[in-house]
């Protein structure tokens, strides 16, 4: 994978942290005020998130990008 490859890559792997969703799950787990389930709602949301990118990243790298 060539330096551009890499670029485009990385931006795809990591483009979960200004998804607006990861965002309110991000704000829903700092609130002191949130309950238990919404915590958890949030990390389960998170995490998926995460993976759902990580795959992106991955089926780009091994098209071609």
């Amino acid at each position: 994978m060539n330096e551009k490859q890499f670029e485009i890559y990385s931006e795809i792997r990591n483009s979960y942290k200004t998804d607006p969703r990861w965002l309110e799950a991000k704000a829903t787990i700092e609130d002191s005020s949130a309950s238990a389930e919404e915590v958890q709602w949030a990390i389960d949301l998170m995490a998926r998130l995460e993976r759902n990118c990580h795959k992106a990243a991955e089926r780009a790298r091994l098209t071609g990008l």
